[in-house]
């Protein structure tokens, strides 16, 4: 299913001079790097003819001089582009670079950073994880930011966010949301346990029974678009005059770039709250498992976002789950040091990802954060119902 939109090039400096990476949308164009200056022939020979004028060298001297220069030097940044990622390495990424605030905002703010807000079962989760956490502003309020990359759930936490926001009424989950196979389990027992307890038969259990309306489920364009999801974005800069919480939906994936991401959404992964790229999902075609049409949506730089928008005075509590990408989003929080800004982290590491041991012990070792591991220190869901 193809999402159209107007289509815009972000050129980003890298990390060279000369060097620009485009990042594009993806319906035409790959994502490439652009190289103003290339390194061939003519440019080495016309080096070698400056050294061999300079210093009166043979010029197949001077020429393999150069060469060997430049076969070392690329020979060094392959390697290291290839070296493994260490802990060790982090105590270099770990830098005290300061945090960028707006000059115009100079009241502490209350955020909540949904990540991973499935059919809306976490969004209010906050104060649970902030008790868990045993701080004492779980009563107060609260800035709420949610974010959810499958296209096929956002149409429905954008008009649960429209409720939350207005007092109303809360639409109903088209079947009963969990957000993991374990949530799944308490949400059988919850409706008199008609499903077996075993894993798998109770994946295919509510498969069968809810296969119909999960194939209805339609994707919503106008959520897709960039307008949108950078003005929502934007506004995170800015306080409100809201006396309840106010909720802000970004139909987007967390990364750590902004860019694009292909989808494949399969009918379990909208039973239990889990979206896959293309070519990394699971096979549960055993079970009944079948895939909707593939999409691409946008992924945002949680750091830069962070940075930009937030200031260390500001108290944000965090839930991430958001199937692996956190490995590369908690790497560059610690080597920009974004991590400075958040208080908690209510998290589920996928292994998928990465090494989770290593992403712990990171956390450990060059953050303040207060970490919470979702099953342990907190439940996956509201203990009230929301």
């Amino acid at each position: 299913m193809n999402i159209k939109e107007p289509r815009s090039i972000r050129h980003v400096p890298a990390a060279r001079a000369g060097r620009t990476v485009c990042k594009t949308s993806p319906h035409g164009e790959p994502f490439n790097t652009v190289l103003k200056q290339h390194i061939g022939p003519q440019v080495l020979m016309t080096h070698s003819n400056r050294i061999m004028r300079k210093f009166e060298l043979p010029a197949a001297t001077c020429l393999l001089l150069l060469c060997t220069f430049f076969f070392f030097g690329i020979s060094f940044m392959l390697v290291n582009a290839t070296r493994p990622f260490v802990l060790e390495d982090l105590t270099t990424l770990s830098r005290s670079l300061p945090i960028i605030v707006n000059s115009d905002r100079s009241d502490a703010r209350n955020i909540y950073l949904d990540l991973g807000a499935n059919w809306g079962q976490t969004l209010d989760l906050f104060p649970d994880i902030c008790r868990s956490a045993r701080r004492s502003i779980c009563d107060q309020q609260y800035d709420v930011f949610s974010f959810e990359a499958s296209p096929y759930i956002s149409p429905f936490v954008e008009q649960l966010t429209r409720a939350l926001n207005q007092g109303t009424a809360k639409p109903t989950p088209p079947f009963p949301s969990s957000g993991s196979s374990i949530d799944l389990k308490r949400i059988n027992k919850e409706i008199g346990s008609p499903c077996p307890l075993e894993t798998n038969a109770l994946r295919k259990c509510f498969l069968d029974k809810y296969r119909d309306t999960l194939g209805t489920l339609q994707i919503d364009p106008k959520l897709n678009s960039s307008f949108l999801i950078s003005s929502r974005l934007d506004s995170a800069g800015h306080g409100h005059g809201f006396r309840r919480e106010k909720y802000t939906f970004i139909p987007a994936a967390v990364s750590d770039e902004n860019s694009w991401l292909e989808i494949r959404q399969s009918f379990l992964g909208l039973l239990i709250g889990g979206t896959t790229t293309s070519g990394n999902a699971p096979n549960f075609s055993s079970l009944g498992d079948e895939y909707l049409p593939t999409v691409h949506v946008r992924t945002v730089n949680l750091n830069e976002w962070l940075e930009v928008n937030f200031k260390q005075e500001d108290t944000i509590i965090v839930k991430m789950d958001i199937e692996g990408a956190e490995h590369d989003v908690i790497k560059n929080m610690i080597k920009i040091g974004t991590h400075k800004l958040i208080d908690v982290l209510a998290w589920e590491c996928h292994t998928k990802g990465g090494d989770c041991n290593f992403l712990r012990k990171a956390l450990q070792q060059f953050t303040n954060i207060e970490v919470l591991e979702e099953g342990k220190d907190y439940n996956g869901w509201k203990s009230e119902t929301v």
